[in-house]
């Protein structure tokens, strides 16, 4: 039999292929990688499922990963959730708890809390464009205007305020824009 050095590697392996190995007892015997790996107790897990451990070793958690659809888009789906949870230690008081989206490396859209400061949740948009609020086909019907120089806040059809508006000057002189029960339009 020639040095096992001899013959060629054969890539990838299959749970088909054969292995030569020995018993306890030193008989030569042949063995399938799919049984070597039937053995080891390695679960098979569900496709796009990320495992979790427990106390019996590897199971499918409730997260999946979906994708790509047909624009290429991955997800990943949790599955009979009540909540998602950052739980940050009040001793930790270096950074904000935040779910950020990034793009390429960059931060795009944060949400979060500011721990560390004056205790206030916060949206921040890194590229300084605004927010824009809508559903259902109706979008945006809010939109919250941040860039340097168009700063404003537009609102695409009723906007109804109760017990009036307050509108300031630069130098702080407020007048209070209001309409009384009787429909009377009032600047105090």
């Amino acid at each position: 039999m020639p040095k096992i050095s001899t013959y060629a590697l054969s890539s990838p392996a299959e749970l088909t292929d054969e292995l030569i190995g020995s018993n306890i007892s030193k008989d030569t015997k042949n063995f399938t990688v799919g049984s070597i790996v039937d053995i080891t107790g390695i679960p098979a897990g569900t496709q796009n499922t990320i495992s979790m451990f427990s106390n019996t070793g590897l199971v499918d958690s409730i997260s999946t990963q979906l994708g790509p659809d047909v624009e290429g888009l991955y997800q990943i789906k949790n599955t009979n959730v009540d909540r998602f949870i950052i739980d940050k230690p009040s001793s930790v008081t270096s950074g904000d708890p935040e779910y950020l989206i990034t793009q390429d490396g960059n931060y795009k859209v944060s949400m979060g809390w500011d721990d560390d400061g004056e205790g206030f949740g916060f949206l921040y948009n890194w590229s300084g464009n605004g927010w824009r609020f809508g559903a259902a086909g109706n979008n945006p019907e809010l939109t919250i205007v941040t860039t340097a120089g168009s700063e404003g806040v537009v609102v695409e059809n009723k906007l109804t305020v109760n017990e009036g508006i307050v509108l300031k000057s630069p130098n702080g002189t407020a007048y209070t824009v209001r309409v009384t029960d009787a429909g009377v339009l009032v600047v105090s």
